[in-house]
């Protein structure tokens, strides 16, 4: 792989854009710019500010390499030319697209935020005087701008080239073909006018066509043997200000090249409102609403190359080589893998999407049921699931860098379970200190997440108020979150540490109008509120892990020390590990 920084006029690169000689990957998305960032593009190359570096890669549709797309036109782009792409735009599709409609295309363009098509114009006068931001407009297709006080240039009639050169309007998308209009222009008014005309427009000529015409794009060219994931990670290097590419982008471009359109699998190719044949099914499983594209496609990379040598892969670059045939016999077997992980969420407490602790975990969790399958019915393969899921939660394994232990552990869990093999690397180095849980606050943490699931999972957890089973079904009537058990002003004004106030030791799972129930107000001013009996209310503190004489005798200590206590030990139990004390 090899590239070559170089610099183009803008008219000649136009006009292989215009020639077909550049074009699109199909993983280009089509260009979102609207009518006053287009102005100020022009404005930008007329004054030769710089407008970013242009990144092409060079593309040979019969190449032997992996690099095969689908290519694409630029929009805007119409003529007879049937060249085959010799350049791929890679980064700056939005300028180029900006640059071609307004100033080459034959055709008005549409833009973002107008619902008219529109063509684009320079007030000579304007320009002459010096206001080159003022002198660039746009104007509807029929080339006619009525009356309007909120437009900056309406009542305007350009329909024909005569009315054009009465009100000393140019055409952009003559630029760089202004021969015939200029000559129109300087003749115009007549003989008398020739001569101050010719020299108007000269003065137009060099100071702003040339400007256009000649100015220098910057590009940077790769070379035809730069692999797929090289562009991908360049890709994203560069492309900062615009939509990220992920791998599902290019393995859409890829696959289209067969005329397999990955995209419908995703969303229906004719209606916006129905979802392909993937999503469709995914909708049916609504803990799994956040799962990503590029997440499912890791689990079907998983499946495929654990089926071929048992040494499962999901990097980007593992992905992007995931053939066709094999992308379409293991994505259903990577659904089923869902359905099950969907199941195994709902029997760990976890009820919805939100509440999921690592979304990345699911990748080798699907995976893994997936391979197991009927198998994993089996209360103890259940048992050995559940210990290196929760390892895996508690021992905050899945934060970050997550594509290689994700193959790891699909292959040593298999192994573990099918072969009785060693326990899984997630679950030897697990591991859990007592002072963590002070730490944890907020439910960005996985921890925090994972010990809502397992006070839920806790025998007959109820709500504090009807005291009800805290189960699925109340969970969605009347949904649930989680707040301070002592409120925060009481622990500001009995000086508590602020770690010990809003840590999850401090946090129940109780609704918002128990919560405004609550106030501010201490424990044992609060509690006949929610339930005048007594004993009632005490077992659904207990089924919360809550001492209830401490928390009666607003004793925060001695309820914090104890419901901690019993917090770690749910940990222990689902881990199998011995918890950390904190002063190791």
């Amino acid at each position: 792989m090899s590239f070559t920084p170089n610099k183009q006029q803008l008219a000649d690169f136009l006009k292989k854009v215009d020639e077909k000689l550049i074009q699109l990957p199909d993983f280009q998305r089509g260009w979102v710019w609207d009518d006053d960032r287009i102005k100020s593009l022009i404005v930008s190359v007329a004054k030769g500010f710089p407008i970013g570096s242009i990144m092409c890669l060079a593309y040979d549709a019969n190449s032997t390499n992996d690099v095969k797309f689908k290519t694409r036109t630029i929009e805007n782009v119409i003529n007879n030319h049937n060249n085959s792409a010799q350049m791929l735009l890679l980064d700056g599709q939005q300028r180029i697209t900006s640059l071609y409609g307004s100033l080459m295309a034959k055709q008005a363009i549409q833009v973002e935020d107008r619902k008219e098509k529109l063509f684009y114009y320079i007030n000579l006068k304007e320009f002459a005087d010096g206001n080159l931001e003022d002198a660039i407009f746009s104007i509807p297709a029929n080339r006619i701008q009525k009356e309007n006080n909120s437009l900056e240039i309406s009542g305007i009639d350009l329909s024909t080239a005569q009315k054009e050169y009465e009100r000393e309007c140019f055409p952009l998308n003559k630029i760089f073909d202004y021969s015939d209009w200029q000559s129109g222009f300087v003749q115009s008014r007549g003989n008398d006018c020739f001569a101050e005309r010719f020299k108007f427009f000269e003065y137009f000529r060099t100071n702003f066509i040339d400007k256009i015409t000649k100015y220098e794009v910057p590009t940077i060219e790769l070379s035809k043997d730069t692999p797929l994931n090289a562009i991908c990670l360049i890709f994203e290097k560069v492309n900062t200000g615009g939509v990220a590419l992920d791998v599902f982008e290019l393995l859409t471009a890829k696959y289209a090249a067969s005329d397999y359109q990955l995209r419908d699998d995703w969303f229906h190719p004719s209606d916006k409102h129905k979802f392909g044949h993937i999503t469709t099914k995914l909708r049916k499983l609504p803990l799994l609403n956040l799962l990503e594209k590029t997440q499912f496609l890791q689990i079907v990379t998983l499946l495929s190359t654990f089926s071929n040598n048992e040494h499962p892969l999901c990097t980007k670059e593992a992905v992007l080589k995931l053939s066709l045939s094999e992308y379409s016999k293991y994505k259903e077997q990577a659904y089923d893998g869902l359905k099950l992980v969907a199941e195994f969420l709902h029997s760990e407490k976890i009820l919805h999407c939100k509440d999921i602790p690592y979304h990345n975990q699911l990748v080798p969790l699907a995976a893994i049921l997936a391979i197991l399958h009927k198998e994993y019915k089996s209360d103890n393969i259940r048992q050995k699931i559940r210990q290196w899921y929760w390892c895996g939660v508690f021992g905050e394994m899945y934060g970050s860098a997550t594509e290689t232990k994700a193959a790891k552990d699909v292959k040593e869990v298999v192994s573990w379970i099918n072969k009785n093999g060693n326990q899984p690397t997630t679950i030897e180095r697990s591991s859990f200190r007592e002072d963590r849980i002070d730490e944890v606050s907020t439910k960005r943490s996985a921890v925090y997440k994972g010990v809502l699931a397992l006070i839920l999972q806790n025998k007959d957890c109820l709500d504090f108020k009807s005291c009800k089973r805290l189960d699925t079904s109340i969970h969605f009537d009347n949904p649930l979150d989680h707040h301070h058990i002592f409120p925060q002003d009481w622990c500001e004004k009995n000086k508590i540490d602020p770690f010990q106030t809003h840590s999850i030791v401090n946090k129940a799972i109780i609704s918002a109008d128990i919560n405004r129930a609550i106030g501010g107000d201490a424990p044992s001013l609060y509690l006949p509120k929610l339930q005048e009996d007594n004993a009632r209310i005490d077992d659904a503190l207990v089924s919360h892990l809550i001492d209830s004489v401490a928390l009666r005798n607003d004793d925060f200590q001695t309820f914090y020390k104890n419901r901690k206590k019993e917090l770690i030990t749910l940990i222990a139990k689902v881990t199998g590990k011995v918890i950390v004390s904190g002063e190791v």
